[in-house]
């Protein structure tokens, strides 16, 4: 089963990397029209059950213990399990 998850800064949390990005959107390439942008990572976790539940469980253990050290800096989303 596969499960990928979406890790990024809280929203309070400012991302320095996300506005210069933003910045060069608009600046430099004239898309004027995106007013944020906010950066984060994309884990893959493949895992050796057919199970849904389980294989939930197994990436809220992992995100809660390595993937989100600091949990009031990052914030992440399970956001498919197939």
């Amino acid at each position: 089963m596969k499960v990928t998850v979406h890790v990024t800064l809280q929203p309070s949390v400012l991302d320095a990397e996300g506005q210069a990005i933003h910045r060069a959107l608009a600046d430099v390439l004239g898309f004027k029209e995106v007013h944020g942008v906010r950066c984060g990572k994309i884990f893959e976790f493949e895992l050796d059950t057919e199970d849904e539940a389980e294989a939930r469980l197994a990436v809220e253990d992992v995100c809660k213990k390595e993937l989100v050290t600091h949990p009031g800096m990052y914030t992440y989303e399970i956001v498919s399990v197939n």
